[in-house]
């Protein structure tokens, strides 16, 4: 987790070139912490990383385009993502490297993202 660290901080690890991972979730001490919910710029700020293979983000409500900056992405391999807000959020449109996709909900979220179907945008039909 990065319970304290601003989007600018963020920001200047992922300038490093050497942030492969990124997590800023809840955890059982902080289950329902504002603080631990992702903001748009520290979404923005990973997504700046060009070696970036696993992102976990827990969300809130304030969260509407935020994961738009993923889009192609070249290296991210795993997404976690767990929706704390209250509308569903459009998932990227192109994740070329992407294997794993974890979406979970709280059961306070008013939606459920089971039977949604999700599709790679290069999958043959």
């Amino acid at each position: 987790g990065c319970l304290g660290v601003s989007s600018l901080g963020v920001k200047a690890l992922a300038k490093t070139g050497r942030l492969r991972s990124f997590r800023q979730d809840t955890t059982r001490r902080h289950s329902s912490c504002a603080q631990m919910r992702a903001t748009e710029a520290t979404i923005k700020a990973v997504a700046e990383s060009p070696v970036l293979e696993s992102l976990s983000l827990t969300l809130g409500s304030k969260v509407h385009k935020g994961l738009e900056v993923l889009s192609g992405h070249p290296s991210l391999r795993s997404l976690t993502l767990f929706m704390e807000g209250f509308t569903p959020l459009a998932l990227p449109a192109k994740l070329p490297e992407l294997t794993a996709l974890h979406l979970k909900t709280s059961v306070w979220a008013g939606f459920d993202w089971r039977g949604e179907r999700f599709t790679h945008p290069e999958d043959p039909k």
